[in-house]
């Protein structure tokens, strides 16, 4: 199952005319940047889950921190 949240604002500017169309110019800008966050879910729950297998888990727990902590604007994760 995937689910996408976006959360955005934008400012729409119109332009606009006397003459048939009516409309100069449509702009459409972002207010601040998109907020966009999604969750993947697995479509089975039968299968082999990786990080349980010996040697594997210690990599990907430890890869985790590490890329969470590149996309929090600098700020530490570690509490």
């Amino acid at each position: 199952m995937l689910c996408v949240h976006i959360q955005l604002q934008v400012l729409i500017g119109v332009k606009l005319l006397r003459r048939w169309l009516f409309l100069g110019r449509f702009r459409v800008c972002f207010v601040e940047p998109p907020y966009f966050q999604m969750n993947v879910e697995p479509i089975f729950t039968h299968g082999l889950d990786v990080t349980k297998l010996p040697g594997n888990a210690g990599p990907f727990g430890s890869a985790n921190p590490a890329a969470v902590g590149s996309l929090n604007n600098g700020r530490s994760t570690n509490s």
